[in-house]
């Protein structure tokens, strides 16, 4: 099976035109503007393309459209952070440029983060940091681990659950 670190640049942006207005349009699905969803998924071929040597052709338009959501929920989140935080900024009536609340509400979002992975199991917290915070591949922290592929996908799907719950449960 060929993969994706074989493909030259035009069997790319072939790949590239064949998915990208579909995926800014999902992007959008989750009320996202138009410019967000664009920014998003230019993120994600760029991911693609660092990731090219791990991945391979045979599911890529379930690949990008699942990386697609988590982004989209990743970036939601976010902005959840950050207007909180606005909200807050306001009623206390305090004047903050905008650089330091972005250092702010940037600090905050790792910090909690830190803390949901921090309640992950440890089997788990380690697929999650490898994969998210590492950008490595599932097939990478699967050799690295000594488990299989489809033990990674179930620890990253019980760690986006995880962090669904905290997220949708706390208010930050």
């Amino acid at each position: 099976m060929e993969n994706l670190y074989q493909i030259d640049n035009n069997s790319f942006k072939t790949l590239f035109d064949r998915y990208y207005a579909g995926l800014v349009v999902y992007a959008m699905e989750f009320s996202l503007r138009k410019d967000e969803a664009e920014d998003i998924v230019q993120d994600i071929f760029v991911a693609l393309w660092r990731k090219r040597a791990s991945l391979f052709p045979d599911g890529i338009k379930t690949y990008l459209y699942r990386t697609t959501h988590h982004r989209c929920l990743n970036y939601l989140s976010h902005l959840k952070v950050r207007t909180n935080y606005q909200e807050r900024i306001l009623k206390e009536g305090k004047p903050v440029n905008a650089l330091d609340t972005d250092c702010y509400v940037e600090s905050e979002l790792r910090e909690y983060v830190e803390t949901i992975v921090a309640k992950l199991p440890v089997q788990r917290r380690k697929v999650f940091v490898m994969n998210y915070l590492e950008d490595m591949s599932v097939a990478e922290i699967a050799q690295k681990l000594a488990i299989s592929p489809k033990t990674v996908y179930a620890h990253l799907e019980l760690a986006r659950k995880f962090f669904r719950s905290h997220i949708s449960r706390e208010e930050f």
